[in-house]
């Protein structure tokens, strides 16, 4: 059965008025839950609740388009053992342009089905705040907050085996954390630590600030800060995981640490181009590591 959430369920205190009609796209029949708002004005807030009948649910869709000043969005979706053709559980793909975004979106999937969660958050403001939390398996964040942006904000936070956190940022002092391994966020079953999960940050801006942590096995860091003055720093503890650093702006810091009972672990800095007043640090602790730094 499908449910388009228009104003009674999915969307609370709203400024301008939520429209299902006024969205393109087509809403898939699989879907069991779906709400498609369209918001342009200002000081437009959304909130999609689609976490109904306890914790085990249907498969859910939401597709938001803000655009406006001062805009807030919160996002729920939960699913425990239900399953649909497309590759994920709960979508949310989500757009908002302007001035000041703050965005909120909370997934939580049952570990160890076919299916899970997907995130695409485009944001184009001055101020833009986005908070992503995932659990389950095979999840996928892909975050964007691009010019003219400023002061930009990321939180990621991925618990599960094999997630993915993509994160584009320009504009001016933009701040990144990602977390896999630590989001339990109201688990149907026992939560595992976060495995072979991938991280790619990329920042152009200037005052960029990257942070990675990642705790578990076979994870891989990438951070790719072609700015001024980036801060860099990817911290994992456990094995076979792979962290690397391009800078090829100025002025950049990098840092790598690796602790606990980690051993087969790879660690690489490189800082090119134009760079000036670099810095590099890289700790090791356990076996088998192999670490690089090209200056």
């Amino acid at each position: 059965m499908k449910k388009l959430l228009a104003s009674a369920v999915a969307v609370a205190a709203i400024a301008a008025p939520a429209m299902a009609q006024g969205m393109p796209g087509f809403v898939p029949a699989e879907y069991e839950n779906s709400a498609m708002i369209e918001q342009i004005g200002a000081a437009n807030s959304a909130i999609v609740n689609q976490v109904f009948n306890g914790p085990i649910n249907g498969a859910s869709l939401a597709t938001v388009l803000q655009n406006g000043d001062a805009n807030a969005l919160t996002v729920m979706q939960r699913s425990g053992i239900s399953e649909v053709g497309t590759g994920f559980d709960n979508e949310a793909d989500i757009a908002q342009s302007a001035d000041r975004a703050d965005t909120i979106v909370r997934q939580i999937h049952d570990y160890s089905q076919d299916q899970s969660n997907r995130v695409v958050l485009r944001q184009r403001t001055d101020d833009a705040r986005a908070r992503l939390f995932q659990r389950g398996d095979r999840n996928f964040i892909r975050l964007r907050q691009l010019n003219p942006s400023f002061e930009a904000n990321a939180i990621i936070h991925q618990n599960g085996y094999r997630n993915t956190a993509r994160v584009d940022q320009t504009g001016i002092a933009g701040r990144t954390r990602i977390f896999q391994g630590e989001f339990g966020g109201g688990a149907v079953s026992t939560a595992p630590q976060a495995n072979e999960s991938t991280v790619d940050v990329v920042t152009s801006g200037t005052n960029a600030e990257i942070y990675v942590e990642q705790f578990g096995f076979g994870h891989t860091g990438n951070v790719n800060e072609s700015g001024v003055d980036g801060q860099v720093t990817i911290e994992t503890d456990g094995y076979f995981n792979d962290a690397s650093v391009i800078q090829a702006g100025m002025s950049g810091t990098a840092y790598i640490q690796q602790l606990g009972t980690s051993f087969s672990n790879l660690a690489a800095i490189e800082q090119t181009a134009f760079d000036v007043d670099s810095s590099a640090t890289i700790t090791q602790s356990g076996w088998y590591a192999e670490s690089s730094i090209l200056q």
